[in-house]
């Protein structure tokens, strides 16, 4: 059955979530935002599959992601190119895609047969042979296709002429034929718009949260330190160095506060760069790097928090992109300092449910630090506002009725 609206309840709507360049049920933001999707389906007691096209871990995130296959918090999921493990060379990297393109079919497949698929969601569909065989496919079982794009497309590629022209078959080609496109912020409904074909929809779907998962009512233990925490990506360099840099400022007259560092790390080198600046800034009895943690252990993680951090640089990649981790932050109730980046600022206010910072300011952020800290009571107010904002503008409850509306909307 195909999905319908009756007496304005979705039912039956059956969606698959697949792509590249996320790994299930660990991983980064876009992990985050697939795992919220199929959340929102699921509470909408639809159904919904996540399938991983090419292997997401590298040889030392042993702990990560162990599963080819599960079910992680009632979502069903499978690496359908058989492997967790990057391969180690380009020959062996493409074989294991195209096996996770085949094996995508069949289960695809054998799923419609079912129950008829209403939505493929794609993530990274500006790889070319991602979106022909997803366009092909969507077309074979009568499902529509749909992008989702929470980042600009190929911001983070050198422009090469193979880059160039997949930037020119994206453009011209796949945008025209795909069905709709989910976007992040506003900047990048406007980039689709001058793109997408004259039938493609677009829906803007800000950060979603389960907002009663991040919230604790314990109270906190005032025999241990204070705690100032980031979580996020650390392969993002210059922002942890930033955050270094403005933690050593105020750190000498605050030293019952230290720094928690939660996250991975996939260049090595940029670890060593981080310990020989704890080392030489006499940090390292103030810092913690606690590396990747599993998706089950965050919200416990943050709640320990004192204040919570995001540090961000300008470019094109924050200022057409929403970061995730604020969603979790803001749903705790827990003081967060952030860049303010992107539309940041169209949801947050400097000093009434957030700290906000203009980006590459570390001097800025250590005096942010400094004022939340020596009038902390006033901080706690701002988050409390915070958790306000993330219940009205990203909570799941809010953020499911419409993407299950704008998939909906295919079929009338």
């Amino acid at each position: 059955m195909r999905a319908y609206i009756l007496n304005y309840e979705f039912i039956l709507m059956n969606v698959i979530i697949t792509g590249t360049g996320f790994g299930f049920p660990d991983g980064t933001g876009s992990t985050s935002r697939v795992m919220a999707f199929a959340k929102c389906i699921l509470n909408n007691d639809g159904f919904v599959n996540v399938f991983c096209l090419k292997p997401t871990e590298n040889h030392g995130t042993d702990g990560r992601n162990i599963k080819l296959k599960g079910v992680y918090d009632g979502i069903p999921f499978e690496y359908t190119c058989g492997k967790r493990i990057i391969a180690n060379t380009r020959i062996g990297a493409f074989y294991l895609y195209l096996k996770g393109l085949f094996r995508s079919y069949i289960a695809i497949i054998s799923i419609n047969k079912k129950k008829p698929v209403d939505a493929i969601i794609l993530w990274y569909g500006e790889e070319i042979l991602n979106f022909i065989f997803f366009f092909i496919l969507t077309r074979l079982i009568g499902a529509v296709l749909i992008l989702e794009k929470s980042e600009y497309p190929f911001v983070y590629s050198k422009r090469t002429i193979t880059k160039k022209i997949m930037i020119i078959f994206y453009e011209k080609i796949s945008l025209k034929y795909v069905d709709g496109v989910i976007v992040i912020t506003e900047y990048l409904k406007k980039y689709y718009e001058k793109h997408l074909g004259k039938n493609g929809r677009i829906l803007k779907m800000p950060i979603i949260v389960d907002v009663g998962l991040f919230y604790s009512k314990k109270p906190k233990n005032r025999f241990v330190k204070k705690k100032i925490i980031y979580c996020g990506n650390l392969d993002h360099n210059s922002e942890i160095i930033d955050l270094l840099m403005a933690f050593k400022i105020i750190s000498k007259d605050y030293p019952d506060w230290i720094l928690e560092i939660i996250g991975p790390i996939t260049d090595v080198r940029m670890m060593k760069i981080y310990n020989t600046l704890l080392f030489t800034n006499d940090l390292q009895k103030r810092v913690l790097f606690v590396g990747q943690v599993s998706r089950s252990e965050i919200p416990e993680r943050l709640s320990t928090a004192d204040i919570m951090v995001l540090p961000r640089t300008l470019g094109k990649f924050s200022t057409a992109g929403f970061p995730t981790k604020p969603r979790e932050y803001l749903a705790t109730g827990i003081p967060v300092i952030v860049t303010k980046t992107g539309e940041i600022g169209e949801y947050l206010k400097d000093k009434e449910s957030a700290y906000l910072v203009m980006p590459n300011e570390k001097k800025e952020f250590s005096r942010v630090l400094r004022e939340v800290i020596s009038n902390y009571s006033d901080a706690i107010k701002v988050g409390k506002n915070g958790r306000a904002v993330a219940i009205r503008e990203f909570d799941l409850k809010v953020q499911s009725k419409r993407l299950l509306n704008y998939i909906s909307e295919f079929y009338k």
